[in-house]
């Protein structure tokens, strides 16, 4: 099919970009073979990323950062929801 029913011609005026009949999937993660998939480890990723940044605070490695405790605990949060996602995830296929 390289024309639409209102005479869009898909090759001439090819973008590059994905048409809305193709399906977009989540990059692998290396770790998938492990029983572990992209959103676990994208949540543990965030989780050290985290806890990495609370340790730089409190050695004053940051210098002046305003309210970094909340923002490693908001980091931390989201890492532990997108973990959980990832389990759904597992669970459900």
């Amino acid at each position: 099919m390289t024309k639409c029913e209102c005479g869009y011609d898909y090759v001439a005026a090819s973008t590059g970009r994905p048409r809305m009949s193709e399906s977009m999937a989540l990059p692998e993660s290396p770790l998938m073979g492990r029983g572990m998939n992209f959103n676990m480890s994208f949540g543990v990723l965030l989780c050290l990323l985290a806890i990495t940044f609370a340790v730089a605070n409190y050695h004053g490695i940051l210098g002046n950062f305003p309210r970094a405790y909340w923002v490693s605990a908001g980091i931390f949060a989201m890492g532990v929801l997108r973990y959980l996602r990832g389990c759904a995830q597992c669970r459900a296929d």
